[in-house]
């Protein structure tokens, strides 16, 4: 076989075609394996064979992202949905505080989580204790 070269593989199905059928299903892929003629392996075989296809998910799943957002906005603002505007509130606009609670960074091990939940106290309790023995710390080195 010397000499011989072999054959460059080709592939049965279009990647333009995957391609498309991911826009059309905005990024779902089970969608695109569910109305196209591959199997499941074969869409994943080529998604990781072919970086534009991995990148045209990811652009269709960010663009559908963006059309549900539009979408709660559209719904929180000009329906005045209460529940919208909260939910929208929180989410998007947690810069401008406009959040439920803080997140401090707190850190619970996990050997303190088992110790709680062998006597029973759940991991907000923890904090809640935490917070107070903090306060008392504090106020009694305002005393000294």
């Amino acid at each position: 076989m010397d000499g011989i070269k072999s054959m460059p593989k080709t592939e049965m199905y279009r990647v333009e075609d995957m391609i498309r059928l991911v826009h059309e299903c905005k990024g779902f892929t089970t969608k695109a394996i569910e109305k196209g003629p591959w199997s499941a392996s074969t869409f994943y075989r080529y998604m990781h064979e072919y970086p534009e296809l991995k990148a045209a998910i990811q652009e269709a799943a960010f663009q559908t992202g963006d059309e549900v957002e539009f979408a709660l906005y559209d719904e929180a603002v000009r329906n005045r949905n209460i529940s919208a505007l909260i939910f929208l509130a929180k989410t998007k606009y947690r810069h401008l505080g406009y959040i439920e609670k803080r997140d401090i960074g707190l850190e619970i091990s996990p050997e303190i989580i088992q110790l709680a939940k062998q006597l029973g106290i759940n991991q907000s309790e923890i904090v809640k204790e935490f917070e107070e023995l903090i306060r008392a710390e504090a106020n009694r080195a305002k005393e000294e």
